[in-house]
Formats: structure tokens, sequence, C-alpha cells
């Protein structure tokens, strides 16, 4: 804690920056972790402070004492404020908008690079992106799922979380196995929807193959490669 620590000289001049990837993740704990786990008084157990709805919550404590807060794009910023995406933080994060930046998601260029990467079959260039089918089909084969290149692709790499919209998928998805489409799923998450995605695979062998893990190789290949058509 940025305010227990300023005395020590050597944390008295560090500045803190609090980035919020998802608010809905709050560490939320009973209060007598305060003196248990992290040696402070009762004095941090107020609500300007960590005092969360008879609680503490390690997030509130990020946005409350660090001196900058970034999130992953101006939009969420602004969302955030408001009740509805707020997750009860909102008049807190209202109180602290000025220190509030929206850093956009990027991507790193050099890395996911086609024409370089490492860990695709078949590089390619805007020049070549018809080899991009090449990948294709070696992808359905590692997947087990018969191989065309012609058919569309659908791919979800995420956490498994209502918050991503999952709902209105899981809607949809016995319509979606009526088309001529493939689709292919990787992620983990809440196990409703880890569970769902295994069945639909079960009873769809030939249309969806679930990965219920998280793999960067194979992450790398369902977004270079699957949106080709």
């Amino acid at each position: 804690m940025k305010t227990h620590y300023k005395e020590n000289p050597l944390y008295k001049d560090i500045r803190t920056v609090f980035t919020i990837h998802n608010l809905a993740y709050q560490g939320i704990f009973p209060k007598g972790i305060l003196e248990s786990l992290l040696g402070l008084s009762d004095d941090y157990f107020t609500i300007d402070r960590l005092e969360y709805f008879g609680q503490i919550s390690f997030l509130k404590a990020g946005l409350v004492f660090s001196d900058s807060l970034t999130t992953v794009s101006q939009t969420y910023g602004m969302e955030i404020q408001t009740p509805f995406y707020g997750e009860r933080m909102d008049g807190l994060l209202k109180h602290r908008k000025d220190d509030l930046r929206g850093i956009l998601n990027g991507i790193d260029y050099e890395l996911y690079n086609p024409k370089t990467d490492q860990y695709i079959c078949t590089n390619y260039t805007w020049r070549s992106w018809q080899r991009k089918k090449d990948n294709k089909e070696k992808l359905q084969r590692y997947l087990c799922l018969p191989v065309d290149r012609d058919i569309p692709m659908i791919a979800l790499v995420s956490r498994l979380s209502s918050q991503k919209g999952l709902d209105l998928v899981v809607h949809v998805l016995e319509e979606l196995m009526d088309l001529d489409i493939q689709m292919v799923v990787l992620g983990t998450g809440e196990t409703r929807y880890e569970e769902l995605f295994k069945g639909a695979a079960r009873r769809h062998i030939n249309k969806i193959s679930a990965n219920i893990m998280f793999e960067e190789i194979l992450a790398i290949g369902f977004m270079q490669h699957l949106i080709s058509f």
C-alpha cells in the first residue's frame, strides 16, 4: 500500500499506475485479511480506502491509491463510469476521471507478422494471402474437422464468461449448426459454458471443435487464419 510505505526512503518517490482490464473481477475478501495477510490496521477499513460493502476490495485499493489509472480503451473508460458497466465502482471512477486514461488494446505487428511468424505452417503477405488456406487445411486436420478450403470457419478465442456475450452465441448455436460452417472454440472460464461447448462438439463432431484450454500457438492459428473462407 503506497501510503503505508511512504515513509520508507526506498518507496517514497515511486509512482504507481493501475490498469483495469475487467472491472468485474474485484478481489473481494473478508475484513480480517487486512491484518492477517497484509499487516494493515483498521485505519484502512473506511469507505474512502478499502472498505467495500462490509468487506475489502483489492481492486478498490488499486483505484484509490494509484497515481494514474488506465484501461483497455477510451470507450471502456467512459462506460465504467456509468452504473450499468461500473460494477458498483462507477462513483469512485467518476471521482478519479481526471486520472483515468483509455489506451486501446493493440497487437505486436512484429511478433504476429504472418510473413515471419514461426508458429504458422505457411507464411504469407498481403500479396500472397491465398496461402492462408494452406494453414486452414492444416488447422482442420489438427482439430479433426473435415478438410475443406472453402467452408467458412468461425473462431471464438475468449475467456468463457457471461461478460463476453456468450449467451447470445448459446441462443443461436443450434441454428448455426444448420449452416454450412465450422466453428472452433478456444478458452476456459465458467463451467456452464465449458460444458455447453463440449456437449455441442460431441453432438456436432464435424462442425465444432471445443478446446477448453488456452494454448498460444493454437490461438495464433485461430486468429490469423480462420477468417479465410
